[in-house]
């Protein structure tokens, strides 16, 4: 759940992930690429980006992010990054 007005900062993961806005809206940046977040908008992130996500002024937004972080821990490939 994004709040309006907040961001989200995860960390880089070496993750494959989509992403869905169930509702909602905002901006997703992918390294330093701003895409507008509308309802039912599905995208997916690259590998190792750079992502921050803003919900609109006055909004509450619900992206679900789906990833195959567990199968790449299963098999010791999954790295994850600090900013």
């Amino acid at each position: 759940m994004l709040k309006p007005g907040v961001n989200s900062l995860p960390s880089l993961w070496s993750a494959s992930s989509v992403l869905h806005a169930v509702s909602g809206r905002g901006t997703s940046i992918f390294n330093g690429l701003c895409h507008t977040l509308g309802l039912k908008d599905t995208f997916s992130a690259p590998v190792l980006a750079a992502i921050e996500h803003t919900a609109s002024r006055g909004e509450t937004a619900f992206p679900v992010r789906i990833y195959d972080m567990p199968v790449q821990e299963k098999l010791g490939g999954y790295e994850e990054r600090a900013r």
